[in-house]
């Protein structure tokens, strides 16, 4: 056949599977009466009842929903091409591993369309092979609004499809041949503006935007949408719009950066010196009297005096591999002796996210830890032992 698909090959790819087919637009298409699949559908369950893209992409875990999205602009853009992904999709209460493909046929003389092949494969525990699955979360309590809209190269809705009454307030009908735009916050036309241009200057290209959707009654959603740029069979272009509701999301985000700019406003009232690392030592904040002190050192481990780099690098190692909290008593960069109090900050599976700390001096009658290198007796043991004397057992400075 002229597209590279034999009946054999098909009917290969289909057997044991769940198969339906879609046109270019993700409306569903009748196989039932194609003598291919009609011929030999004892092999496979043909589903007369496709229920959409839209439904299919609400039962796909949120994670891997823009896998779903790829794989269709794939799809329309490689006829004839096989485009396979892993996915999670809900049963029940938990997750199954569904190897999905699609394969542009609209071309071919006997399907005409692209074919939805669907094969449940197993739990994610169970599939260990294949690509890699983006760690589960947690969903939200209500399934989110999706709704995929098709747009003309001047942004005039075609048609629309979803939960539309639900997300924009309006029923279908009053959106299509509307200019999308006019359902914006006129605050995002800027922002959308710009995608959309730069969208039409890329054939198969792709956007994300977050922006405000004005509902019917003049409240306003966030909104996240993705925007693929098509090429019909003519040569004209096309956009499909993906948006789902965030604005849940962007509400937890801004409490997030809330009380974050909180704690940030907090730290900085400390007179001690406060910070917080990567695993590299690589300094990620600073609070005021951190950088009034220490300027602008772009790692925990410069703090240290050239002379004492090397035991500090040493202390910071054993930190992340041995222990969640560690001192660290080491002459500062200002001549000063420093102890570092350090504490590990690591996600559920043990791996070390961020290093935090906080930087105080040792007192001049403070006994000399043994840890202090000889290095240091002439300047600053001395003043030790004219003080207090040496001790045989160290005491920690933060401990007084």
């Amino acid at each position: 056949m002229s597209v590279g698909w034999t009946r054999d090959e098909l009917r290969a790819l289909v057997a044991g599977a769940a198969v339906s087919a879609r046109d270019r637009n993700a409306q569903a298409v009748a196989l039932s009466s194609t003598p291919l699949f009609a011929d030999d559908a004892a092999s496979f369950e043909l589903r007369t009842d496709d229920p959409g893209w839209v439904v299919q992409m609400v039962h796909v875990h949120p994670d891997d929903r823009p896998r779903l999205v790829n794989m269709w602009r794939d799809a329309l853009s490689k006829p004839a091409e096989l485009v396979t992904q892993r996915l999670r999709v809900r049963q029940g209460d938990g997750w199954g591993i569904h190897q999905i493909q699609y394969l542009n046929l609209i071309h071919h003389p006997e399907v005409g369309a692209v074919l939805v092949v669907n094969r449940e494969i197993g739990s994610p525990a169970e599939v260990q092979d294949g690509p890699e699955l983006s760690p589960l979360v947690p969903e939200l309590s209500t399934e989110p609004v999706w709704i995929v809209q098709h747009l003309d190269a001047l942004g005039v809705v075609v048609r629309t499809d979803g939960r539309v009454l639900e997300l924009f307030g309006r029923p279908p009908a009053e959106l299509e041949g509307e200019h999308v735009l006019q359902f914006i916050h006129p605050a995002d036309h800027a922002a959308a503006l710009d995608a959309w241009i730069g969208l039409l200057r890329e054939p198969g290209g792709a956007r994300t935007l977050r922006q405000r959707l004005v509902q019917a009654d003049g409240t306003n959603v966030w909104i996240d949408t993705t925007l693929l740029h098509l090429v019909g069979e003519a040569g004209e272009p096309t956009v499909l719009s993906v948006t789902r509701e965030i604005t849940d999301e962007v509400a937890e985000t801004r409490r997030t950066q809330r009380l974050v700019s909180e704690l940030v406003s907090l730290a900085d009232g400390v007179p001690l010196p406060i910070w917080r690392a990567a695993p590299d030592g690589q300094i990620t904040y600073a609070n005021a009297a951190f950088r009034a002190r220490f300027g602008g050192v772009p790692v925990v481990q410069a703090v240290a005096v050239l002379g004492d780099r090397a035991r500090a690098e040493s202390e910071w190692a054993a930190l992340l591999t041995g222990s969640e909290e560690r001192q660290m008593v080491l002459t500062a960069n200002d001549g000063r002796l420093v102890c570092l109090a350090c504490r590990v900050v690591a996600d559920e599976d043990g791996e070390v996210r961020s290093v935090v700390g906080w930087c105080e001096d040792v007192p001049t009658d403070a006994p000399v830890p043994q840890w202090v290198p000889e290095r240091s007796g002439a300047a600053v043991g001395a003043s030790f032992a004219s003080t207090r004397g040496l001790t045989s057992q160290p005491s920690s400075p933060l401990s007084r």
